[in-house]
């Protein structure tokens, strides 16, 4: 690419100022029709930050996905690009837009340093970056955006699997996943009460609330919801569930008639209670109850809440954080300090000095006295006052400027007038002819004196 700046010159009260415009390759760029940001220029992490380390990875881990782009400089507003995971092997993400500013942060909303969109498509598992018109005109700028999305069942325990992004429809290996193996701790069924949820980037949510598994079927299981943080509501029950195994990831399952745990669950119905409690009974012997309780959330989170679970008089208390959807970013850029160019010094062209004339003596008539010179050549408006003898040629004017008398012009053979002692080069010609003329003048005299002293002596 090559670089290239622009320099404005100013003339203002005759003084000359130069500025240099950004020219950094903006015009070569930003030029381009059906922009698309380079590959090269984009790079893509997925981390599990469940577990830490994507070496022991569980089904449901939440990970967090990172896109940057770099070398923005001089890219117009539209240019994209877009980075896209496996949606049969992650899944959670959200149908969110969000800007990425160049202050560092990301927002909802576009402001006025804005540097590019990151909209995200939950479907196809793709993040759509754009720019602004920011990039054409700042320098150093850059953007990266994050979402969240979880892995799912697909994975298998101890099996290590490749996974790849796809940069702008060219697949680009991430790395690998490796299935946590059970040795300790493996999934059983609950002895305890659990809660959970999560907030789905829009204002709505769900919270799940868990029994302990249950022994005996037809057994009543009560559930009292407390809210202990503003900014949310219960909006609706979305339901309850019920299940009797685990898979091998921990996720529920409904025993088969024989004995293997089949992924799912039974859906049961809820009734609202007075006081604002929910009950579920129980189908099965030694089946856990999860409720579903659809939420409104306001303002930026994190949201709290406790619940009480009540089997056969025994109860169990659950707590749970809530926090906004993952996702974030942020961008960078700086506006271009114009750098200015050296001023240029005028140059001042001096006019030739005109070579002094030779100011002729005066020759005196016999019986007269000769005249002074005087001590300064005469200017050019001045002339000699003629005594007897031939009066004394006035020094040439300088060049450029005009002489006393006015001079008849003589065409030029072009059609141009010039005029004599036009410039100092006129000077040797006119020295040449008053030394001819003031040579012809005293011949002249002593031709005079001769014939004189002749008749004078007759």
């Amino acid at each position: 690419m090559k670089i290239r700046t622009v320099v404005t010159t100013l003339v203002v009260g005759g003084v000359v100022a130069a500025l240099s415009v950004l020219g950094a390759g903006v015009a070569e760029r930003a030029s381009a029709a059906d922009c698309v940001i380079p590959s090269p220029d984009i790079s893509t992490t997925l981390t599990d930050t469940t577990s830490g380390t994507n070496a022991s990875v569980s089904a449901n881990d939440v990970f967090r996905w990172d896109t940057a782009l770099s070398n923005l400089d001089g890219l117009p507003d539209g240019c994209s690009a877009t980075a896209s995971i496996d949606p049969s092997v992650f899944y959670g993400l959200q149908p969110i837009t969000l800007y990425l500013n160049a202050d560092g942060t990301g927002s909802t909303t576009a402001h006025g340093d804005s540097v590019a969109a990151m909209a995200v498509d939950p479907t196809t598992g793709t993040l759509t970056f754009t720019l602004t018109g920011y990039a054409a005109t700042h320098t150093g700028v850059s953007a990266h955006g994050y979402v969240t999305a979880f892995v799912n069942e697909s994975i298998q325990r101890g099996v290590t699997q490749p996974i790849d992004a796809t940069v702008n429809g060219v697949v680009t290996p991430l790395g690998t996943i490796t299935g946590a193996v059970c040795t300790t701790d493996c999934a059983t069924l609950p002895t305890t009460a659990g809660k959970w949820g999560n907030e789905n980037s829009d204002g709505t949510g769900r919270v799940t609330i868990q029994s302990p598994t249950v022994p005996a079927a037809g057994t009543t299981v009560t559930f009292a919801d407390t809210l202990t943080s503003p900014g949310q509501a219960i909006a609706d029950v979305d339901g309850a569930m019920v299940f009797d195994c685990l898979d091998a990831w921990g996720d529920p399952g409904v025993v088969q008639p024989d004995g293997s745990c089949q992924p799912g669950w039974e859906t049961v119905p809820v009734t609202s209670d007075p006081g604002g409690s929910y009950s579920v009974v129980t189908t099965k012997p030694n089946q856990v109850v999860q409720l579903w309780l659809g939420m409104a959330f306001t303002g930026g989170g994190p949201w709290t809440d406790s619940a009480d679970v009540s089997v056969d008089g025994a109860t169990w208390n659950a707590q749970a954080t809530i926090t906004a959807y993952g996702a974030g970013g942020g961008a960078g850029g700086s506006t271009p300090t114009p750098t200015p160019a050296p001023t240029p010094t005028p140059t001042q062209t001096s006019p030739p000095t005109p070579t002094p004339s030779e100011t002729p003596i005066p020759v005196a008539t016999p019986g007269q006295t000769p005249p002074k010179t005087p001590s300064s050549a005469p200017t050019a408006a001045s002339t000699s006052t003629p005594g007897p003898g031939p009066a004394a040629h006035p020094s040439a004017p300088a060049a450029g400027s005009a002489s006393g008398a006015s001079t008849p012009s003589a065409a030029t053979p072009d059609g141009t007038n010039s005029s004599l002692a036009h410039t100092g080069s006129d000077i040797v010609p006119l020295a040449t002819v008053s030394a001819i003329g003031l040579a012809a003048g005293l011949a002249f005299i002593a031709f005079a004196l001769r014939r004189r002293r002749s008749e004078s002596h007759r």
